[in-house]
């Protein structure tokens, strides 16, 4: 915000107004309310650029708002390997003469890695543009390594303990000798 003269200004980057994480069957969905548009045909393209802990592309997904036959626009995974398992499209609400900005709703779907990075940019048509990054460490592989652990020290013991029978049994059968 800012004042011109007794005039406010507002400042008329794109925001994200709402955003949340949640785990649905495996999957995390992530959901972005996009806000502060004056109208749905203000918005210019969407970038979606998954990667993993060492910056290699999982998967890209690009939205592009260059025709009005669809009102709802259209998102296409441009590289896929399944990282990306849905992407549900973009929802935006019913513009009226009433109303002074109107909003996007964008889920997205995918089976994160331990350390995957969702990096989200959004451009509007004056080339503004607003960036979300977050990484994610996924729950149940931490959950999958402690079993590992517990599993390899189950291993290791009853090894140790096979190993120490197996020497008392020759040491005894030296002495019998």
């Amino acid at each position: 915000m800012g004042d011109d003269g007794g005039v406010q200004v507002e400042n008329v980057y794109p925001t994200f107004s709402n955003l949340s994480v949640s785990e649905i069957n495996g999957n995390t969905l992530v959901t972005i309310n996009v806000s502060d548009y004056n109208s749905f045909w203000d918005i210019d393209r969407i970038f979606i650029n998954v990667t993993d802990g060492n910056e290699g592309v999982l998967s890209i997904a690009y939205f592009a708002n260059n025709t009005r036959d669809s009102p709802n626009g259209q998102l296409r995974n441009v590289i896929g390997n399944n990282l990306v398992s849905e992407l549900s499209g973009i929802k935006h609400s019913n513009e009226s003469e009433e109303s002074e900005s109107c909003y996007l709703l964008l889920e997205i779907c995918f089976t994160p890695v331990d350390g995957t990075f969702l990096n989200v940019v959004v451009w509007d048509v004056g080339g503004l543009s607003a960036t979300y990054t977050g990484q994610y460490v996924y729950p149940p592989l931490a959950g999958k390594a402690n079993m590992n652990i517990i599993i390899g020290a189950v291993v290791f013991s009853l090894i140790l303990t096979v190993s120490i029978q197996i020497l008392l049994k020759r040491r005894h059968k030296n002495e019998n000798v």
